[in-house]
């Protein structure tokens, strides 16, 4: 496994879902018809829902990018985001990857990268290299468990 390295933008997919999120939620309050009651006891869950929308959308960038060395190591580029080691359980789709690692203070993290806070060459290789760790992950565990004379099966 090689290692790379990826820069990353701000996401306009997550921005726009989150305000399509924010209209789906008032036109459920506009178009139902409400008593009076009932609209008083929603009013602080539409606030609450929309003032939650309004800090996830301003939400500053993550990192300006990210550094997988090829054993491992994750470190993110003027970030608060702590530095640490992979861990299995990556997840890798169309639209986005999740990171998981844990830091030196033994902490897991994850974080989800959408597909368009990414170039296409560098989230090409950000997938092959977390698809990479996974694999030898999941075939060290295989040799352990066969090394242990483990066939996988329940014994009764």
């Amino acid at each position: 496994m090689s290692g790379c390295n990826v820069a990353i933008g701000r996401s306009v997919w997550r921005q726009w879902g989150i305000l399509a999120l924010a209209f789906m939620v008032c036109s459920i309050f506009v178009l139902q018809p409400l008593p009076g009651i009932a609209l008083a006891l929603a009013a602080p869950l539409l606030f609450a829902v929309y003032w939650y929308g309004i800090r996830c959308y301003r939400q500053p960038q993550v990192a300006i990018g990210l550094s997988l060395q090829p054993d491992g190591q994750l470190r993110w580029w003027q970030s608060k985001l702590p530095c640490g080691q992979l861990r299995e359980g990556c997840l890798v789709s169309e639209f986005g990857v999740l990171v998981r690692w844990q830091s030196e203070h033994r902490q897991l993290h994850q974080q989800w990268l959408l597909a368009d806070q990414l170039s296409a060459a560098d989230y090409r290789a950000l997938a092959r290299q977390l698809n990479q760790f996974n694999w030898q992950r999941a075939a060290i565990k295989q040799a352990e468990n066969s090394s242990r004379g483990g066939s996988g099966a329940a014994k009764f």
